[in-house]
């Protein structure tokens, strides 16, 4: 009879271990899988936050070529009349219209230099969108191991359990 209790209390003893390895390894899954939540949660803002500002960068950025190449080409246009008309009053005045056209194309070419920074920025933003995705598919794989590793824990608690419980069926 004592020596059933001591085999009934050591199994009850391996029961609690079991389930205490159980009960932990659940709690860290559980606690993977909040973080990776998060993890996907804060790249996936991220990627929208980039996604508006690629869309805002490329549309400012048209607006502001279209704007200026419009303009600049209404000023040449204004500026080579006048030069025409310039020409029959005097030299002067011709020299003075010539370095006005000079000035109107030399904002256009500007306003051709700022669409190419913008779609440079751009590019940097659809680059650091791809590495937001890489990093939620590292989450990703984050999450599968430790699914497996908590599979292998229960695995291994069970077989414990049962090999235990054919030892004390012996004794």
């Amino acid at each position: 009879a004592v020596c059933q209790e001591r085999a009934d209390a050591e199994m009850a003893a391996m029961r609690r271990e079991v389930a205490e390895a159980r009960a932990a390894a659940e709690e860290e899954l559980a606690r993977s899988r909040a973080q990776a939540a998060e993890a996907e949660a804060a790249a996936a803002a991220e990627a929208a936050a980039m996604h508006q500002e690629v869309a805002e960068a490329k549309a400012a950025a048209e607006a502001t070529q279209t704007e200026a190449v419009a303009r600049a080409e209404g000023i040449i246009a204004e500026r080579e009349r006048q030069l025409a008309e310039a020409k029959a009053e005097a030299k002067g005045i011709i020299t003075e219209r010539e370095q006005q056209l000079a000035e109107a194309r030399a904002a256009a070419e500007a306003a051709a230099a700022a669409k190419a920074e913008a779609e440079g920025l751009a590019a940097e933003r659809e680059r650091q969108m791809a590495e937001a995705a890489a990093a939620r598919a590292e989450a990703e794989g984050v999450i599968a191991e430790r699914e497996g590793q908590l599979a292998e824990v229960r695995a291994a608690a069970e077989a414990e359990a049962q090999r235990r419980g054919r030892q004390g069926g012996r004794g």
